[in-house]
């Protein structure tokens, strides 16, 4: 009979309660057909690939979650942030959407896939340092969101209602004469920021490092005033 766990797919330690948990493998052939239409025959599979997805609560102490983050260990050891698109839990990383609500604890979703020929060891793929940008969190709530360059502020006379920071890089693979995995390298990583709150979205102020994708400014007569602001960042891979 199924039981009722959440796996710890990316290996993230006791500070990372996992939500839910998913695994999904896919795989491809090869089909000729015969002159009526019908199959002749058809490969054996190839290019088996495994994708990985997980939710997570953050629930270290307060202003913890980065130090929490590259605390994590797996192959290779610098941190869940600080090493993003390498290789956790012989899992290759290829995408962390973190958020932050008024209402609750830090929550992140982590995606990652891995193939079953040549499979990503870490050693070789580049990574990028995200933790630049992320805030260290103050536990429960909307933290400080980052320090200098990276900092989004607000004045006093609005507030942080939620965040959300999407971290990606653009993964490629290549196959083999025979089909199947060979290699993989990431390039072209970076981080979407989303912020909503109560105000206008002329008292948010984003750090000289982000690019202001959009903004919007909501008005009702059954509710206050709301905002949102969207924005981005490159961050050259090592």
């Amino acid at each position: 009979m199924p039981g009722y766990a959440a796996t710890d797919l990316f290996a993230l330690g006791s500070a990372f309660s996992p939500q839910s948990s998913s695994t999904r493998e896919t795989r491809e052939y090869a089909m000729a057909l015969a002159a009526d239409g019908d199959v002749a025959c058809e490969s054996s599979a190839f290019n088996v690939t495994t994708e990985y997805s997980a939710d997570y609560k953050h629930c270290g102490a307060a202003n913890t979650l980065l130090t929490d983050a590259a605390a994590v260990t797996t192959s290779p050891s610098g941190g869940l942030f600080a090493k993003f698109g390498a290789v956790a839990d012989s899992k290759l990383i290829t995408g962390i959407e973190l958020s932050f609500d008024n209402k609750g604890l830090p929550a992140l979703t982590v995606t990652g896939h891995n193939h079953t020929n040549n499979a990503h060891a870490g050693t070789f793929e580049r990574q990028f340092n995200a933790a630049v940008c992320i805030p260290a969190a103050q536990g429960y709530g909307v933290p400080t969101l980052g320090t200098g360059d990276y900092a989004i502020t607000i004045a006093a006379t609005s507030a942080f209602t939620g965040a959300t920071y999407s971290i990606a890089c653009e993964h490629m693979d290549t196959e083999d004469e025979g089909g199947d995995h060979f290699n993989g390298q990431n390039r072209t990583c970076r981080v979407d920021v989303t912020v909503e709150g109560i105000g206008v979205q002329g008292d948010v102020t984003l750090g000289a490092n982000w690019i202001e994708d959009d903004n919007e400014d909501g008005d009702s007569n059954e509710g206050t005033d709301t905002f949102s602001v969207a924005a981005h960042l490159y961050v050259d891979a090592i």
